[in-house]
């Protein structure tokens, strides 16, 4: 009687355990997306080679905020038809950078430092600063859906500094960049 318990206590907690992991992979996989970081972009908040898991629903109910961690898609395209790729179409290119201009704002680099509308940015330590200006040497007028952003690696980060690149349309943005979840020695969330 004794084994009949144990028995059916282990299969019990394999059962519990199996249904916890089904409904964690539908939450990371249906609202979320793993991506690898590429490039040194974003170092140190993040290196090559990690994983990322982006979160995928917040900005259907809220907007992308300033000093944002997002994905988007390099080239003009709508990100909210990824899914709809067929297996034959080649997905678009993602990058990773840090929202710093919202819809809207002004931004100026000059002599090292970000203005905002007029104001230096503040908070976040050096994410405020920035060596080289690129076209943001001159105001840029951010529209009522763009974003301007920068890598945390200012000096090898191709951002909206260079006019190839450019502000961001928030349909480009695939999500925020999460959670980290390679290597699992540095797992955790990302600010």
């Amino acid at each position: 009687m004794n084994d009949g318990w144990n028995i059916r206590g282990i299969l019990k907690f394999v059962v519990h355990a199996l249904v916890i992991v089904a409904i964690a992979w539908f939450f990371v996989w249906g609202f979320g997306k793993s991506v690898e970081v590429v490039g040194q972009s974003m170092e140190p908040t993040l290196e090559p080679g990690q994983r990322v898991i982006l979160d995928r629903v917040s900005y259907k109910f809220e907007d992308p905020q300033r000093y944002d961690v997002i994905a988007y898609t390099v080239e003009e395209f709508n990100a909210s038809n990824i899914d709809d790729l067929k297996a034959d179409e080649p997905a678009p290119v993602l990058t990773i950078k840090r929202i710093i201009g919202l819809p809207g704002e002004q931004v100026l680099i000059a002599d090292g430092t970000i203005y905002i509308d007029g104001e230096p940015l503040t908070g976040h330590g050096d994410l405020s600063k920035s060596s080289l200006a690129g076209i943001a040497s001159e105001p840029i007028q951010l529209d009522d859906n763009e974003y301007f952003v920068l890598g945390d690696n200012r000096k090898a980060s191709e951002d909206s500094r260079y006019e190839k690149i450019g502000n961001i349309g928030k349909n480009r943005i695939l999500g925020k960049v999460w959670y980290r979840t390679l290597p699992f020695k540095q797992a955790g969330k990302i600010e």
